[in-house]
């Protein structure tokens, strides 16, 4: 990671994310937050992975800290479980172009693709114009939170349709 907020020495701490509900986060985009209780069970399996001595009321409290190489393994596990949850939602994934690949298992990273069930619909429909409106017909995207995020979603829908044209 380049630049992972909150070091303190050579330990990273908890921070509030960047959205206006400021979500427990730790090192790169990790939601550790009593406010969603699922981010709790999972963040205390991928601790005892990593460093058994950590704990989740530790980093939560700010007592405790992590590595950045712990930072890496914690990315690392977040990141996989990412890429088999965009694989389980769309198959046919891997024939599609990489920065759409990306741009899904980044979705599912960030959480937004899997609140937008309608843009999963189009997208493995293959309705990528519509799929483009309905990404950003969302409520985060209209209060300017991520907004380069939902930009560069769109992006990667714009690769896939130019290579579409460029082949035929």
């Amino acid at each position: 990671p380049g630049k992972v907020p909150n070091k303190k020495g050579n330990k990273y701490y908890i921070y509030g994310d960047s959205g206006s509900n400021s979500y427990g986060t730790i090192g790169i985009g990790h939601l550790i937050d009593t406010r969603r209780p699922s981010s709790i069970d999972s963040t205390r399996k991928k601790l005892n992975i990593i460093n058994p001595s950590l704990t989740v009321e530790g980093v939560i409290s700010g007592e405790q800290g992590l590595t950045f190489s712990e930072v890496q393994k914690l990315f690392d596990i977040d990141v996989k479980e990412k890429i088999m949850v965009a694989q389980r939602q769309f198959p046919q994934l891997h024939t599609y172009p990489e920065e759409m690949q990306a741009a899904i298992i980044d979705g599912y990273f960030w959480g937004m693709l899997g609140k937008s069930r309608k843009t999963r619909i189009l997208l493995k429909s293959d309705r990528l114009e519509e799929a483009k409106k309905e990404w950003l017909d969302n409520k985060t995207f209209r209060t300017g939170e991520s907004r380069y995020r939902f930009q560069n979603f769109n992006k990667a829908i714009d690769v896939w349709i130019n290579n579409r044209r460029s082949s035929k």
